[in-house]
């Protein structure tokens, strides 16, 4: 298939790839028209080229349906990032904690300095290079574990450590007013 050959398929198929777009993609995720539009034709090159359109389709039909697939899994791409960004605003580990920690007195400071210095080696590492101001990717690479690991690590570590703290005030909501 020639480039002029596929330009003219757009041409005569933009339309009908627009109004799927229009219909099945979120409006929400109406910034990303251009890389789903542009996906959809990528697709559709591709699957020419090994030719795979049957032709029990008129290919306007054939092409709304791979727009209407490409916009399905672009809103559900969208959907996870829009969770695991809320996920990780919710975590405990973000600006009240790491960042925050003079909001404790130093006694509580050196309270927790200590507990976590208790801890057994793995966690300790993980939750003193967290607590440095290291990413996750960071501390993965630093101590060459997986991500996950590290993920893991923290959430086990920081766990015995509501278990064991004596103080009034936990670390969970240390700087939080």
């Amino acid at each position: 298939m020639t480039e002029q050959h596929f330009a003219g398929i757009i041409q005569d198929t933009k339309k009908v790839v627009l109004s799927a777009v229009q219909r099945y993609l979120e409006p929400d995720f109406f910034w990303g028209i251009d890389d789903v539009v542009q996906e959809i034709y990528l697709r559709a090159f591709k699957a020419l080229q090994k030719d795979q359109f049957r032709g029990e389709a008129k290919l306007a039909t054939w092409l709304y349906t791979i727009a209407r697939n490409e916009c399905l899994r672009f809103n559900q791409k969208q959907l996870r990032e829009l969770r695991k960004q809320e996920k990780m605003q919710g975590s405990w580990f973000e600006e009240d904690y790491r960042y925050n920690p003079i909001e404790m007195d130093n006694e509580q400071i050196e309270t927790m300095r200590q507990l976590v210095r208790s801890l057994p080696d793995p966690y300790r590492e993980v939750l003193e290079l967290t607590a440095s101001g290291l990413s996750q990717e960071e501390i993965s690479g630093r101590l060459g574990i997986e991500v996950g690991t590290v993920k893991s690590r923290s959430f086990r570590g920081r766990e015995i450590l509501k278990k064991i703290w004596p103080g009034e005030v936990s670390y969970e909501t240390a700087g939080k007013s």
